[in-house]
């Protein structure tokens, strides 16, 4: 078996549907064959074969999958990197496929082939690489995610061929055979994921290389589901700030990767869609749990009802389950996970079947799972122990205020303190900040100082990474706790 089959199958089926749009132009499922095809003779005369390691470090969506249908066309093990990052060493890439010079350091021992714009033309001079070469069977290695994701550590997911499909094919992944704008890149799971459901079911694969685009994309094409992170959702909100277009048939949007302020959720009820639902998942694990998230009387932290064919569990720290309703460590089992981390068989993530994905929650008699926090982010106030995240969610709402993020820090004391960063524009209020705190959260958690910020550090997905406000800005609350 090849996923490229299903583009054959396609090409065949439908040649003149379009497989590939973007604000400007689109690729039809003939075309993309045919450029898919010379794309794969060239990797093949550069050595790709089956079972190579090719990375692609190609920031265009739909670009980087052409060349990653290529590569799978030839059997390869691919994986997509976050623009320009470096490529980490455990991934012992064999190629590294861009659309532009690298230095040695970003690569390390793997080869470097550049594409040029004759791989993106039909009709070009390249070999005819025959039949898709084909994986040895349904557990051989396909693709490799790189995340830090909720462990908090850069780790490798492995996906098998059997597990990428399966994934891609079950009911509950989303809604099927509706027009969907996926804003995440392929380095994503998420973002891999559409791009692959698209293939299965013979649906166009819309690219957005900007908000902007995505904008008119939802106007001009009628997308019926908006999926993305809550950073590029709020990118797309700013968009419409700036243009008087409105999206008429969009039915539904979903966001994953970390969690989305109430102010962003009411902004895009408000201004795009009022069907917004929160999709509670990790590269490791895929999909979790579903959660509307206008539902009446919900608790701060919901992260959704479990999915079909999803086990969770909360248990204590010898992995032994907690009564319903406890708050735990968070373990997950789930139809089609990675069973361990790729090249790296010291992780504990993974414990007799079941992957720890490193969040302390409770789970409800009604099944809705509800998160405390990150184990490794959780703060200790006097032996008060609670979630950051909650002050952050309430900073987010207060007049002024563009982005928050609370993060522990050593005072002059030596003691466990807490600071709230900041980035505000003219508007902010301190005292109607103080006033909602202090409504919202018990005294001794409130932050013993404020720190204005230019930008709150995040990853790919918009989480907040506090260990990096730790460091870069432990003096300066320590300043304001002595002012």
């Amino acid at each position: 078996m090849n996923p490229t089959e299903y583009l054959y199958f396609l090409a065949k089926l439908q040649p003149d549907a379009v497989a590939v749009q973007w604000v400007g132009g689109e690729w039809r499922y003939g075309q993309l064959l045919a450029l898919v095809r010379a794309a794969a003779a060239r990797l093949r005369a550069h050595g790709v074969g089956p079972g190579a390691r090719v990375v692609t470090c190609i920031p265009d969506r739909a670009v980087d999958w052409l060349v990653t249908l290529a590569a799978m066309h030839e059997a390869a093990v691919t994986a997509s990197t976050q623009c320009y990052a470096l490529i980490p060493a455990a991934l012992r890439a064999d190629f590294v496929v861009a659309d532009c010079e690298l230095p040695p350091a970003t690569i390390g021992d793997a080869r470097l082939l550049c594409i040029d714009p004759s791989w993106l033309q039909l009709g070009s001079d390249a070999p005819d690489p025959g039949a898709p070469k084909r994986y040895p069977g349904g557990d051989a290695l396909l693709r490799l995610i790189m995340t830090s994701g909720t462990t908090g550590t850069p780790r490798i997911v492995a996906n098998t061929l059997a597990q990428r499909l399966g994934r891609s094919v079950e009911p509950s992944a989303s809604a099927r055979r509706r027009k969907t704008l996926g804003l995440m890149g392929l380095a994503c799971s998420g973002g891999l994921h559409c791009a692959m459901q698209a293939l299965l079911d013979g649906q166009v694969l819309y690219h957005a290389r900007s908000a902007d685009d995505a904008l008119e994309l939802l106007v001009r094409h009628d997308i019926e589901l908006l999926y993305g992170a809550p950073r590029q959702l709020a990118e797309l909100v700013d968009a419409l700030r700036r243009r008087p277009l409105r999206p008429t048939a969009l039915r539904e949007i979903s966001y994953a990767g970390c969690s989305a302020s109430p102010k962003l959720v009411d902004e895009l009820r408000a201004a795009l869609c009022p069907h917004v639902e929160s999709v509670y998942a990790s590269s490791e694990a895929g999909s979790i749990a579903r959660l509307l998230t206008h539902q009446p009387d919900l608790p701060d932290g919901a992260a959704g009802y479990l999915l079909p064919g999803v086990q969770l569990e909360i248990v204590d720290d010898a992995d032994r389950p907690l009564a319903t309703g406890a708050v735990g460590h968070v373990r997950v089992r789930a139809p089609y996970m990675a069973q361990s981390y790729f090249g790296d068989d010291t992780a504990r993530a993974f414990r007799d079947g079941w992957f720890h994905p490193g969040d302390l929650g409770a789970l409800r008699a009604d099944g809705l799972l509800v998160l405390h926090g990150r184990c490794d982010e959780v703060v200790n106030r006097g032996g008060i122990k609670f979630d950051p995240g909650q002050i952050d969610r309430v900073a987010d709402a207060a007049p002024g205020v563009l982005d928050a993020a609370a993060f522990a820090f050593e005072n002059a004391r030596g003691a466990e303190d807490l600071a709230l960063a900041l980035v505000l524009d003219e508007r902010f209020d301190f005292d109607a900040l103080q006033r909602q705190l202090r409504q919202a959260v018990a005294a001794p958690l409130l932050p013993s100082c404020y720190v204005r910020v230019p930008s709150i550090p995040r990853n790919a997905m918009g989480k907040a990474q506090r260990a990096q406000l730790r460091s870069l800005f432990t003096e300066a609350a320590r300043g304001a706790v002595a002012g």
